[in-house]
């Protein structure tokens, strides 16, 4: 009886690492065929008709050192795989038992994360009021090495020249994470050159069946100038290269603004101005006096300031085309700022904790 009963312990173990290596593979998305994709790229002998005899609740199925081979595309920690107890294992145990390990996406070949793996160009106003000319560069996503997570690699000229008479270019590598609850893509890049860490964060778009196209994103940096303080701007992420007409619309879309749009009346007159804007545009929006001066946008009369919510040029009765080039248009002539730094607002800040004697009451209260 009691040799019966080690039979069955040694199935039920076998069962349980066959388990493991199932629930690993469920939790990295990959179908047998991206295995044995990654098994070639490594030189291993793992074939399909192999990971699906390994994957049977069979104990003759087992061979460790096709275990061993599973482990290293998986990076699996092979003392936790091959755990006798399941204490010893933290395959189904959560560092954080409210919080599902799947809700944080790493693996590069989720089918959620698996659309975003590609190169794409991306634009960005300059952070140095005196710098005008828009950034671009090329923002690539790509399989780590070893299959677990997503690479980034971000370059960009600066619009500088070197002491060697040579563009200044900056790279910055690192990794992007997908957060499924908060439908966040986060992206942390560090130049070694530059001592520099940055982040983006984009908005999440679930595309399974389509490519990725592009969206607009959230820079935090530190930015550019003598006075270096920390920053926040947007960027744009197309699939496809712009061209320079279709850059020089979007560009306003760069600019910090809201669904709100604040303009001048003297931005506004410029912006009826523009050669740039549909006349369609023009025509269903905007009045004008006798002498070329604006009277009203669609009957909001003229201000100091027009407050126009963007829901009434979205609703507008004129061709899709006309909407998208004069909103875009519109916000560069509105007040929102390029980007937003924090400058003089820490020593603000330390004056009011200062002089509001903030500090030291903090200290008499600590010595009470």
């Amino acid at each position: 009886m009691a040799g019966k009963k080690s039979v069955e312990e040694k199935r039920a173990y076998y069962s349980t690492v066959i388990s493991r290596i199932k629930a690993a593979i469920k939790e990295k998305g990959l179908s047998q065929a991206d295995i044995e994709e990654m098994s070639s790229k490594k030189e291993y002998a793992l074939y399909q008709s192999t990971i699906s005899k390994l994957l049977q609740d069979n104990p003759a199925s087992l061979n460790l050192f096709h275990i061993v081979e599973l482990a290293s595309l998986l990076n699996l920690d092979l003392n936790k795989l091959l755990a006798l107890k399941e204490s010893e294992s933290s395959f189904f145990k959560e560092t954080n038992p409210t919080i599902s390990r799947d809700l944080f996406i790493r693996n590069p070949n989720d089918p959620r994360m698996r659309p975003y793996i590609n190169t794409y160009y991306i634009y960005f106003l300059p952070t140095k009021s005196t710098d005008k000319e828009m950034i671009r560069g090329t923002l690539r996503f790509y399989v780590s090495e070893n299959g677990s997570k997503c690479n980034a690699e971000l370059k960009f000229k600066t619009g500088k020249i070197s002491y060697a008479n040579k563009p200044v270019e900056k790279i910055y590598h690192g990794e992007m994470i997908i957060s499924d609850t908060m439908d966040a893509c986060y992206i942390t890049l560090q130049s070694d050159d530059f001592a520099e860490i940055s982040y983006i964060i984009l908005h999440y778009i679930s595309v399974l069946f389509e490519p990725f196209l592009g969206c607009l994103g959230m820079a935090l940096t530190s930015s550019a100038g003598a006075s270096r303080v920390p920053t926040a701007h947007r960027i744009l992420l197309s699939l496809y290269e712009l061209e320079p007409e279709d850059i020089d619309i979007l560009k306003g879309q760069l600019y910090m603004n809201n669904k709100e749009i604040i303009i001048s009346a003297k931005g506004l007159q410029k912006f009826s101005e523009d050669s740039r804007v549909p006349k369609e545009f023009i025509d269903y929006f905007i009045q004008k006096n006798e002498d070329g001066s604006v009277s009203d946008f669609l009957g909001i009369p003229s201000t100091s300031y027009f407050r126009i919510d963007e829901s009434i040029i979205r609703d507008a009765f004129i061709s899709a085309s006309s909407k998208l080039d004069g909103l875009s248009l519109l916000r560069q002539y509105t007040v929102s700022p390029k980007y937003v730094k924090i400058g003089r607002a820490d020593s603000i800040l330390h004056d009011y904790l200062t002089v509001k004697g903030i500090y030291d009451n903090s200290i008499k209260q600590n010595d009470g």
